[in-house]
């Protein structure tokens, strides 16, 4: 019981913690991925949107789980 503090420290530390970083630390609404967002001002994705694209699908049909899902699709 003499060692009560030790826990508590901590879990009022945190608890501070946490209700400064909800109060003041505000995110920025450029950063917020919505549709008025990305309508205004473009995609996030850095690179050519006329990028060629390849696709590379790996399946071992040893594997039950893989087998299965050939099967079935």
């Amino acid at each position: 019981m003499n060692r009560f503090y030790l826990l508590i420290i901590p879990i009022i530390i945190g608890i501070l913690t946490g209700v400064f970083l909800s109060f003041f630390n505000e995110p920025e609404n450029n950063y917020l991925l919505s549709a008025k967002n990305l309508i205004e001002n473009g995609s996030p994705v850095i690179g050519s949107p006329f990028a060629p694209i390849t696709i590379i699908e790996w399946g071992d049909y040893q594997c039950t789980f893989c087998y299965r899902f050939h099967q079935t699709s």
